[in-house]
């Protein structure tokens, strides 16, 4: 009765009148119930109505059941409360605190410097802290010097930009270098204008506004073409029932993969709500609904899944209906955008979500009020997705002691700190990068040219040097090109909103992202972005350790690497390096295509 199937929960204590049972026994709003039998008299409807509003207690003396959850559709800002510890006075903070206080967890310390240091730039900027850098950070005494570090980091718009967009791009199902095609029609990238928001730092309510309805050229139209396959699809997998799906999961933490066949056997949602969402962006007025692809006699014309924000449309044309997605979804009444994208980020920064399932935002939060102060706090801020970042990176919660994940998730969870988390493929790639000096090196393009082509073509903008700032010798690096100014890569960086072309000096570094994924990088875990990825899979495999002991691309990527080193030591140094190959391994060969990271700890 708490629990309820996919009609909800038939009893909601304290609530007599939202109880569905109530309203069946009554039939207010629903057929009325015992079905064919002779109705409850007001006395009997009566102790059932005050047995719920008091609790719906299994026996007299017990304490009143505990609601099913039910995630809400508007955002109400909660006050923080107060902190039991005088440290933790940040409003973030304050919540953590008082809910580890509740739960019995004693005032917990924070990470050294050194560890926070090396945590914080690798996820604002997806580097290691260079070695200058570290050890100025390291004999700081201001007492702020850790907010100040992050305000620092963030503040490099395109080092933050080229970390960030690997995130985005497996959200927004956006490959560098590779493309699907179909009969019909490709898939399209939307790399320079999602490049181009995150240096930017567009508001967030603006991205999803221009995702669901591009109008003006260079606006990333791609995002919603599906990825129309080869021959013959089932009905589920049509372009507009994809960025139904897409849409409602990526924005809204709403899984319709199953009901786009049938109703759902989990949740709430039924094949028209998935029918309905993707009238939206469909070239039809309406669809033909298909129930496990046998056609049925019923359509559904365009309708959100929430109705309450329904809207009236202007016309039945496409493009009125992809507009008035866009501002339904971006709806100051809908707080279920804000919750999902913070739930999001705080998942990426912590190793797991506030709601656990990032994908389902109708779990229940281990902390329902922290996530609506941040949902709240991020409206407030305009969509500022990097002031949310901040927010997190400078709170002592973040700087908690990392926590490793023991096994199966347990089902009453209990947040003491963030997750054990491991670098991305990206990190890896950009970390053997930084360390031995071997960066990517691709043949410069104009921003024109790239547009036409993407992917594996090679960058339109580049990252800069290495990490540390040295210098690259002519000749060193993959591909043995002159390393770019300072000032030329300044005058490289991808331009405010909307890009215009400019002209790439010939021959750049590029970060990992920009290449496409090789064997390696696939190993560890750098999808091929045929659908939504949300999260990456994080568990070490067989795969992944050939690929570290014995892959080609590593290899030749280290071998690289020592030769450059041996070739700059002076003549009086040995280079300790063989007369012959090592038997079983091929000589060094030079490349200039892509490598990629292995996932280590990021404490």
């Amino acid at each position: 009765m708490l629990n309820g199937g996919r009609s909800g929960a038939a009893v909601k204590p304290g609530n007599s009148k939202e109880s569905l049972l109530v309203q069946r026994i009554t039939g207010s709003g629903a057929t009325r119930m015992p079905l064919g039998g002779p109705a409850l008299s007001a006395s009997e409807i009566g102790i059932l109505t005050t047995w719920i509003d008091q609790g719906a207690r299994s026996a007299p003396n017990a304490a009143p059941a505990k609601a099913k959850w039910e995630a809400p559709l508007s955002l109400d800002r909660p006050q923080p409360p107060d902190s039991p510890w005088k440290a933790w006075s940040e409003p973030l903070d304050r919540f953590t605190a008082a809910y580890l206080a509740r739960h019995g967890v004693p005032e917990p310390a924070p990470v050294s410097d050194s560890v926070f240091a090396r945590r914080v730039y690798l996820d604002a900027q997806g580097l290691l802290p260079p070695p200058a850098e570290l050890r100025a950070f390291l004999a700081g005494t201001a007492p702020d010097k850790r907010a100040t570090l992050v305000s620092q980091l963030l503040s490099d718009n395109q080092k933050y930009a080229e970390h960030w967009i690997s995130y985005w791009n497996d959200l927004l199902r956006n490959d560098e270098g590779v493309s699907y095609y179909s009969e019909t029609a490709g898939r399209k990238s939307i790399t320079e204008w999602l490049l181009a928001s995150l240096v930017a730092n567009r508001p967030y309510n603006q991205w999803v506004a221009k995702l669901l309805n591009p109008t003006e050229p260079g606006d990333p139209d791609g995002f919603l073409i599906g990825v129309n396959w080869r021959g013959t699809v089932s009905a589920s997998q049509t372009p507009a029932l994809q960025a139904a799906q897409n849409t409602a999961q990526v924005f809204l933490g709403v899984n319709l993969k199953c009901n786009s066949c049938h109703d759902s056997f989990i949740s709430k949602w039924k094949l028209k709500d998935a029918y309905s969402l993707a009238a939206y962006f469909s070239s039809e007025e309406q669809l033909r609904l298909y129930r496990c692809d046998i056609a049925q006699e019923e359509y559904a014309a365009a309708g959100f899944l929430f109705p309450e924000l329904n809207r009236p449309l202007s016309s039945m044309s496409a493009p009125d209906r992809r507009a008035t997605a866009a501002t339904i979804f971006t709806d100051p009444r809908n707080g279920r955008m804000p919750r999902t994208v913070v739930n999001r980020i705080w998942q990426r920064l912590m190793g797991r979500g506030i709601v656990e399932n990032v994908d389902e935002m109708d779990g229940e939060p281990w902390s329902p009020e922290l996530l609506d102060w941040l949902a709240s706090e991020f409206v407030a801020s305009g969509y500022d997705l990097k002031a949310l970042i901040g927010t997190i990176l400078q709170s002592r919660t973040y700087q908690l002691p990392a926590v490793p994940r023991k096994g199966e998730p347990e089902k009453q969870f209990t947040f003491t700190g963030s997750e054990l988390r491991r670098l991305t493929a990206e990190q890896f790639s950009d970390a053997v990068a930084s360390i031995t000096g071997e960066w990517h090196a691709l043949p410069g393009r104009t921003a024109n040219q790239a547009g036409r082509g993407g992917g594996r073509g090679g960058p339109i903008a580049i990252s800069g040097a290495p990490s540390d700032g040295s210098g690259l010798r002519g000749g060193a690096g993959r591909g043995a090109l002159t390393p770019v100014p300072a000032t030329a890569i300044a005058a490289a960086v991808v331009p405010a909103i909307p890009p215009v072309p400019i002209s790439i000096p010939p021959g750049t570094y590029a970060r990992g992202w920009r290449i496409a994924g090789s064997s390696l990088e696939r190993a560890l875990g750098r999808p091929i972005r045929d659908q939504v990825f949300s999260t990456r899979d994080t568990q070490a495999t067989t795969i992944q350790a050939l690929e570290l002991v014995n892959g080609e691309t590593l290899t030749h990527w280290l071998c690289e690497a020592r030769a450059t080193c041996s070739a700059r030591r002076p003549r009086n140094q040995s280079a300790s390096l063989p007369d012959r190959p090592t038997p079983g391994v091929e000589p060094c060969r030079r490349r200039s295509t892509s490598i990629s990271r292995i996932p280590a700890s990021s404490t």
